[in-house]
């Protein structure tokens, strides 16, 4: 029980109540532990609101990836 909310309390997507946690050898929720960990929930869905073009943005910017070179990429595809 609780191995969910483990990984989202390493990954800083849920807050701990209590005690100290690292991913890593950092922080829970540090940004540089984070993108060397690949999360996929059970029952992801995009969120209704993003077409599919924004959500290529959204995704591309989580990613690093400049508002040009998304665009470029998306031409590409």
């Amino acid at each position: 029980a609780g191995k969910t909310t483990l990984i989202k309390i390493l990954l800083g997507i849920v807050g701990k109540t209590d005690g100290d946690a690292a991913l890593l050898g950092r922080p829970a929720g540090d940004a540089d532990a984070r993108r060397r960990v690949g999360y996929l929930p059970e029952d992801h869905q995009f969120p209704g609101y993003h077409s599919a073009v924004s959500l290529l943005h959204f995704y591309g910017e989580l990613y690093g990836l400049s508002r040009p070179e998304r665009t470029r990429r998306m031409d590409e595809a």
